[in-house]
Protein backbone atom coordinates (compact mmCIF):
# COMPACT_ATOMS: atom_id res chain seq x y z
CA UNK A 1 0.00 0.00 0.00
CA UNK A 2 1.49 3.22 -1.02
CA UNK A 3 0.74 6.73 0.12
CA UNK A 4 1.49 10.68 -1.00
CA UNK A 5 4.07 12.05 0.93
CA UNK A 6 4.85 15.93 0.24
CA UNK A 7 8.19 17.54 1.72
CA UNK A 8 8.20 21.63 2.04
CA UNK A 9 12.15 22.71 2.08
CA UNK A 10 13.21 26.12 2.79
CA UNK A 11 16.39 27.36 2.47
CA UNK A 12 17.95 28.72 5.81
CA UNK A 13 19.67 31.70 5.92
CA UNK A 14 19.25 31.77 2.03
CA UNK A 15 18.80 36.10 1.87
CA UNK A 16 22.24 36.32 3.39
CA UNK A 17 23.93 34.65 0.22
CA UNK A 18 22.04 37.47 -1.97
CA UNK A 19 22.47 40.07 0.14
CA UNK A 20 26.37 39.52 0.32
CA UNK A 21 26.82 38.13 -2.85
CA UNK A 22 24.40 39.51 -5.27
CA UNK A 23 21.38 37.62 -6.94
CA UNK A 24 23.34 35.92 -9.85
CA UNK A 25 25.22 34.20 -7.40
CA UNK A 26 22.00 33.40 -5.45
CA UNK A 27 20.34 31.73 -8.31
CA UNK A 28 23.39 29.84 -9.22
CA UNK A 29 23.11 28.37 -5.35
CA UNK A 30 19.83 27.46 -6.40
CA UNK A 31 20.42 25.58 -9.67
CA UNK A 32 23.05 23.47 -7.98
CA UNK A 33 20.20 23.19 -5.13
CA UNK A 34 17.21 21.91 -7.39
CA UNK A 35 20.03 19.26 -9.07
CA UNK A 36 20.78 18.01 -5.57
CA UNK A 37 17.11 17.50 -4.64
CA UNK A 38 16.31 16.17 -8.22
CA UNK A 39 19.32 13.83 -7.30
CA UNK A 40 17.61 12.25 -3.99
CA UNK A 41 14.57 11.57 -5.29
CA UNK A 42 13.28 8.47 -7.09
CA UNK A 43 12.23 8.38 -10.92
CA UNK A 44 8.10 8.85 -9.74
CA UNK A 45 8.71 11.54 -7.35
CA UNK A 46 8.79 15.19 -8.46
CA UNK A 47 10.83 18.36 -7.15
CA UNK A 48 9.15 21.80 -7.60
CA UNK A 49 10.84 25.20 -7.04
CA UNK A 50 7.83 27.58 -5.00
CA UNK A 51 9.56 30.60 -5.60
CA UNK A 52 12.11 32.18 -3.68
CA UNK A 53 14.12 30.11 -1.81
CA UNK A 54 11.16 27.17 -1.29
CA UNK A 55 10.63 23.64 -2.74
CA UNK A 56 8.51 21.02 -2.58
CA UNK A 57 9.34 17.36 -3.44
CA UNK A 58 6.18 15.26 -4.03
CA UNK A 59 6.64 11.35 -3.11
CA UNK A 60 3.98 9.62 -5.16
CA UNK A 61 4.34 6.09 -3.82
CA UNK A 62 5.83 6.19 -0.20
CA UNK A 63 5.61 2.84 1.16
CA UNK A 64 5.47 4.54 4.82
CA UNK A 65 6.73 7.45 6.77
CA UNK A 66 10.22 5.89 6.74
CA UNK A 67 10.49 6.43 2.87
CA UNK A 68 9.85 10.81 3.47
CA UNK A 69 12.34 10.65 6.34
CA UNK A 70 14.79 8.86 4.29
CA UNK A 71 14.18 11.71 1.06
CA UNK A 72 14.32 14.09 3.72
CA UNK A 73 17.40 13.08 5.52
CA UNK A 74 19.21 12.75 2.21
CA UNK A 75 18.29 16.32 1.34
CA UNK A 76 20.03 17.20 3.85
CA UNK A 77 23.24 15.40 3.48
CA UNK A 78 23.00 16.68 0.11
CA UNK A 79 22.69 19.99 0.87
CA UNK A 80 25.37 20.13 3.33
CA UNK A 81 28.40 19.67 0.63
CA UNK A 82 29.82 22.73 -0.37
CA UNK A 83 28.69 25.13 -3.37
CA UNK A 84 31.08 26.34 -5.40
CA UNK A 85 29.72 30.04 -6.10
CA UNK A 86 32.74 31.60 -8.26
CA UNK A 87 34.57 33.78 -5.69
CA UNK A 88 33.30 31.70 -2.64
CA UNK A 89 32.11 28.27 -1.26
CA UNK A 90 29.19 28.13 0.52
CA UNK A 91 27.52 25.86 2.22
CA UNK A 92 23.40 25.27 2.40
CA UNK A 93 21.12 23.96 5.35
CA UNK A 94 17.73 23.53 5.00
CA UNK A 95 14.42 23.31 7.19
CA UNK A 96 12.11 20.71 5.51
CA UNK A 97 8.44 19.99 6.89
CA UNK A 98 6.90 16.51 5.85
CA UNK A 99 3.27 15.62 5.56
CA UNK A 100 1.34 12.49 4.32
CA UNK A 101 -1.73 11.67 3.51
CA UNK A 102 -4.28 10.37 5.81
CA UNK A 103 -6.73 7.22 5.02
CA UNK A 104 -6.59 7.62 1.40
CA UNK A 105 -7.30 10.97 0.95
CA UNK A 106 -5.13 12.85 -1.14
CA UNK A 107 -5.77 16.75 -0.79
CA UNK A 108 -2.45 17.43 -2.17
CA UNK A 109 -3.59 21.79 -0.96
CA UNK A 110 -3.72 20.39 2.36
CA UNK A 111 -0.56 18.33 2.15
CA UNK A 112 1.33 21.35 1.07
CA UNK A 113 -0.20 23.47 4.05
CA UNK A 114 0.35 20.64 6.57
CA UNK A 115 4.07 20.48 5.08
CA UNK A 116 4.50 23.64 5.54
CA UNK A 117 3.49 24.27 9.21
CA UNK A 118 5.72 21.52 10.21
CA UNK A 119 8.62 23.10 8.01
CA UNK A 120 8.11 26.39 10.31
CA UNK A 121 8.37 24.31 13.46
CA UNK A 122 11.57 22.75 12.03
CA UNK A 123 12.94 26.22 11.50
CA UNK A 124 11.85 26.92 15.06
CA UNK A 125 13.38 23.90 15.86
CA UNK A 126 17.42 25.16 15.15
CA UNK A 127 17.13 24.89 11.26
CA UNK A 128 18.77 21.85 9.06
CA UNK A 129 16.43 19.87 10.09
CA UNK A 130 13.24 18.25 9.51
CA UNK A 131 9.49 17.89 11.05
CA UNK A 132 7.08 15.27 10.76
CA UNK A 133 3.52 17.00 10.26
CA UNK A 134 1.18 16.01 13.27
CA UNK A 135 -2.62 17.33 13.39
CA UNK A 136 -1.80 19.42 16.79
CA UNK A 137 0.93 21.61 14.94
CA UNK A 138 -2.16 22.94 12.60
CA UNK A 139 -3.84 23.15 16.09
CA UNK A 140 -1.24 25.57 16.96
CA UNK A 141 -0.28 27.85 14.20
CA UNK A 142 -4.22 28.34 14.33
CA UNK A 143 -3.40 29.62 18.19
CA UNK A 144 -1.03 31.62 17.00
CA UNK A 145 -2.60 33.17 14.14
CA UNK A 146 -5.57 34.22 16.86
CA UNK A 147 -3.60 35.38 19.40
CA UNK A 148 -1.68 37.62 16.90
CA UNK A 149 -5.07 38.92 15.81
CA UNK A 150 -6.15 39.49 19.40
CA UNK A 151 -2.36 41.06 20.18
CA UNK A 152 -3.28 43.45 17.26
CA UNK A 153 -6.78 44.68 18.05
CA UNK A 154 -5.94 45.40 21.60
CA UNK A 155 -2.58 47.19 19.96
CA UNK A 156 -5.23 48.96 17.82
CA UNK A 157 -7.94 49.78 20.23
CA UNK A 158 -5.21 50.79 23.26
CA UNK A 159 -6.12 48.29 25.23
CA UNK A 160 -2.16 48.21 27.02
CA UNK A 161 -1.17 50.06 29.61
CA UNK A 162 2.00 50.44 31.00
CA UNK A 163 2.34 50.27 34.91
CA UNK A 164 5.72 49.84 36.83
CA UNK A 165 6.39 48.03 39.95
CA UNK A 166 9.05 49.56 42.23
CA UNK A 167 11.81 47.70 43.95
CA UNK A 168 12.68 49.15 47.10
CA UNK A 169 15.92 48.12 48.85
CA UNK A 170 15.03 47.70 52.04
CA UNK A 171 18.09 49.27 54.05
CA UNK A 172 17.58 52.36 52.47
CA UNK A 173 14.13 52.57 51.65
CA UNK A 174 15.20 53.93 48.26
CA UNK A 175 13.99 52.65 44.74
CA UNK A 176 16.59 50.71 43.24
CA UNK A 177 14.66 49.26 40.53
CA UNK A 178 11.21 49.27 38.61
CA UNK A 179 10.01 46.45 36.70
CA UNK A 180 7.67 47.50 33.77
Amino acid sequence: DHQVAVLFIDLDDFKTVNDSLGHQAGDRMLEVIADRLRGVVRGGDTVARFGGDEFAVLLASARDRWDAINVARRTLEALADPIDLGSRSVRASASIGIAMEVAGSTDVASLMRDADVAMYLSKARGKGCYEFFEPTMHEEAVERLDLKADLQRALDEKEFSLNYQPIFDLTTGKVVLVEA
